[in-house]
């Protein structure tokens, strides 16, 4: 046995791999695993305000714009200066 110590796993690293896996199935056309992903990675940090706007827009794709307006509008709440979710809230209004 080595006396190297495993490198710990975090909680950003939790939530980054499922964020990762979410945009994986996301752009393979997967959207119930990429659902399933995205709100893993907002269940392990609820203020993951890059995975709130994509379950935004990967409800905005499936035609759920009351959910999509909500994930919006959490992400807004964690970080309002992010112009891109601003457009995509706009956007959801829209349509």
């Amino acid at each position: 046995m080595s006396g190297r110590k495993r490198p710990s796993t975090t909680t950003a690293d939790v939530d980054e791999q499922a964020f990762n896996l979410a945009i994986q199935h996301h752009q393979r056309g997967n959207f119930q695993e990429a659902m399933s992903y995205y709100q893993k990675a907002i269940q392990i940090n609820s203020d993951y305000v890059e995975a709130h706007n994509n379950l935004g827009n990967l409800y905005r794709e499936l035609g759920e714009y009351q959910k999509a307006i909500n994930c919006y509008q959490k992400a807004i709440q964690i970080n309002p200066n992010l112009s891109e979710v601003h457009n995509n809230l706009g956007y959801a209004y829209q349509e």
